[in-house]
């Protein structure tokens, strides 16, 4: 699979069958995606990997976010293994699906805390600090007392 996301179709006139190329993390809620890369989605489900039970939940979320039915919905790849393909059959004919299929699946962007600037630079203590009469000009003093 050259494409995370791929569309099949084996006889004509009949709706198309999505395919996922998928790498598991079980054991690891919420339930979310983690990464798209070239060649795989990855994602975290909360069910270990028991009795498949991490596999019906990899099946569930998905077809959930995608918006189709669980009963449209299999793994047919690596149902022992963290890479799995999962397949939903039916999902129509329409060609901007796989755009709008990677769409719903990019997680959403990190949010990075913003850290307040400090005015002058780096913040030091009063001791920490060099006077200019040493020539350093705010140089940080190691190991001076």
């Amino acid at each position: 699979m050259k494409s995370p996301i791929s569309l099949n179709q084996k006889y004509q006139n009949l709706r198309l069958t999505l395919r996922l190329a998928l790498r598991v993390l079980p054991s690891s809620p919420p339930p979310r995606i983690l990464a798209i890369t070239p060649s795989y989605i990855k994602l975290a489900v909360e069910p270990p990997p028991k009795s498949g039970a991490a596999n019906e939940a990899v099946v569930r979320f998905i077809c959930e976010l995608l918006g189709y039915p669980k009963t449209d919905g299999r793994i047919v790849m690596g149902r022992k293994t963290q890479g799995k393909v999962l397949e939903i059959r039916g999902v129509g004919t329409d060609e901007g699906l796989v755009e709008r299929v990677r769409e719903k699946l990019m997680p959403p962007p990190a949010v990075l805390p913003v850290v307040p600037s400090v005015p002058g630079g780096v913040r030091t203590t009063k001791d920490e600090s060099v006077s200019s009469s040493d020539g350093l000009d705010g140089a940080t003093a190691v190991g001076r007392r």
